[in-house]
């Protein structure tokens, strides 16, 4: 399990454990008690409570974020399936489907979080990539025979539009499009400065 899907897990368990909530989670903060409900097991195959969803968390026992999910869903699920049709129990049917909805609506929230969390830091990716391209073009073309030339620089998806000024006569500007394409989270490609040198050359014998 990734560190952001573990993190997503223990905040899900704080919310459904938090004393805050003891007025609905109290009866699945431990185990059933099967000495006093001595049928459970019969129609429990797999019981499961927020403590021992704790400690199969803290003991690595859920591989992915969905193994976790499951086991906490089942705590509700068992609740209905061993309550639904007993008498005086409606009470806990009603708590099993709050804490479902509850768990339900921490998935969605700590997930969606979680996604934009990382869209940010792959579009600050991309953004750092594109500073080292103009980074590098500046200066292969600051180094061509003393030549003043300025990039300015524009993304459109994946490709830099870069126009190259001659800034050296003022009464003249001459101006030259390059494209530089450059792929998410790489280096400037090859040949980039070549054809920045390039583009500064052609400005120069056009002077």
């Amino acid at each position: 399990m990734t560190p952001q899907d573990l993190q997503i897990c223990r905040s899900i368990h704080t919310a459904l454990a938090s004393p805050g909530r003891e007025d609905i989670n109290y009866l699945f903060l431990e185990p059933v008690d099967t000495a006093i409900f001595t049928d459970y097991k019969q129609y429990i195959s797999k019981p499961m409570d927020l403590r021992t969803l704790l400690e199969n968390l803290n003991a690595d026992k859920y591989s992915t974020k969905e193994e976790f999910y499951a086991d906490t869903a089942l705590i509700f699920e068992n609740a209905i399936t061993f309550n639904k049709g007993r008498p005086n129990s409606g009470f806990v049917l009603t708590l099993a489907k709050k804490m479902n909805g509850l768990f339900e609506r921490e998935k969605k929230k700590l997930e969606r979080r979680s996604s934009v969390s990382v869209a940010a830091a792959a579009s600050s990716s991309v953004g750092s990539s594109e500073d080292t391209a103009g980074a590098a073009a500046t200066a292969a073309v600051g180094g061509a025979e003393k030549k003043k030339i300025k990039l300015s620089l524009k993304r459109s998806g994946s490709s830099i539009s870069a126009a190259a000024d001659d800034a050296s006569s003022s009464n003249n500007p001459t101006k030259k499009k390059i494209k530089l394409k450059l792929n998410r989270g790489k280096q400037l490609p090859e040949g980039v400065s070549s054809a920045t040198n390039n583009a500064a050359n052609n400005t120069s014998s056009k002077s």
